[in-house]
């Protein structure tokens, strides 16, 4: 697909508060997503409005760059409902796959806590008797390192893991669409910007990206379209006795003090994380995920969520300096596909 020159699409505008804009080579591939899955996938019903742009600022606030474009959640539920009914989002596999009842339905809660105020919500779909067409199995975390929203944290949970689970079930988990919990990830760990593209020029569907030996520094900015929906929690939260407010986090990057090589020899550690746990960080950047091979979005993306959802300080922080390093230098990354 070729965006058409000068046709401003989600919200977008060539210059904020004086201030021009720049789009991104990912902000260029999400937008052409997008676009694609509002044309051609009319069982969806989504909209321009359900998207909304992940923008960051130069630090000499001379330039605006738009980095990506993000599904919110009342766009994730849209999705849902337009899902075939045995790939749609199931709350029966919510539950411990020991306690479940195929007849009734009922069963114990997969809430799980891991430590002082982290808890996980563990979606994992097996077929039975009376359920099937699934194979899945996907975690959602808050911990006081992930968590903004205290007030309500397991409508927040549960919203993390049906954003996770409807977007892995669709196929477009991997596709350049994030749904917001990933975009709360990404926005704490800024990349530099390295190639982009006028608000006002003719955008091709792929920016060739290239390499400069000094890149400016960005900072967030809230995106103006972004709306915090409302959700409804899961009934998990009569299961425990309320959370405690969330302390800030005590264990700062620096006192881990860990090198670029010890990122990358870094061990995953977070046992929430199944399918991945105890590979080496060192392996994403290989295209692999210690079983095969992944695509570069894939293999960035995961280590996004592991530094802004691992339990264990150790694993974020390994992701986060893999992350600057990758930021700073996209050549460390060998896999391109």
């Amino acid at each position: 697909m070729i965006m058409e020159k000068n046709v401003a699409r989600f919200g977008e505008m060539k210059e904020e508060n004086g201030i021009p804009v720049f789009f991104l080579p990912s902000y260029v591939e999400a937008r052409n997503s997008a676009m694609s899955l509002i044309e051609n996938h009319k069982e969806y019903r989504l909209a321009e409005s359900d998207f909304w742009i992940q923008k960051t600022l130069s630090s000499d606030r001379t330039s605006i760059f738009y980095k990506t474009l993000v599904l919110s959640h009342n766009g994730v539920r849209k999705i849902n409902a337009g899902l075939p009914a045995e790939k749609q989002f199931n709350p029966y596999y919510l539950l411990k796959p020991q306690s479940r009842n195929p007849e009734t339905g009922t069963g114990e809660i997969n809430l799980v806590k891991t430590a002082e105020n982290s808890y996980t919500l563990t979606y994992f779909a097996t077929p039975d008797a009376k359920h099937s067409g699934q194979q899945l199995y996907m975690v959602a975390e808050i911990n006081p390192y992930n968590l903004t929203m205290q007030s309500y944290p397991f409508a927040i949970l549960q919203k993390r893991l049906f954003d996770r689970v409807v977007l892995d079930l669709s196929g477009l988990a991997y596709g350049g669409i994030y749904g917001e919990d990933e975009a709360e990830s990404f926005a704490k760990n800024a990349e530099p910007v390295v190639s982009a593209v006028s608000a006002g020029a003719a955008i091709p569907a792929a920016v060739k990206v290239k390499e400069k030996a000094k890149e400016p520094a960005v900072e967030s900015v809230k995106s103006v379209k972004k709306v915090e929906p409302k959700v409804e929690p899961v009934n998990a939260a009569n299961q425990v006795a309320g959370m405690k407010q969330m302390p800030a986090p005590t264990v700062s990057s620096e006192s881990l003090k860990m090198t670029f090589e010890e990122a990358c020899e870094h061990q995953l550690q977070d046992q929430g994380i199944p399918k991945i746990a105890g590979i080496k960080l060192g392996c994403f950047l290989k295209g692999t995920d210690g079983k095969g091979v992944v695509n570069a979005v894939k293999a960035i993306n995961t280590l996004k969520i592991i530094a802004g959802n691992s339990s264990i300080p150790a694993d974020r922080e390994a992701c986060r300096i893999i992350l600057d390093a990758y930021a700073k230098d996209q050549s460390i990354l060998v896999v391109r596909a």
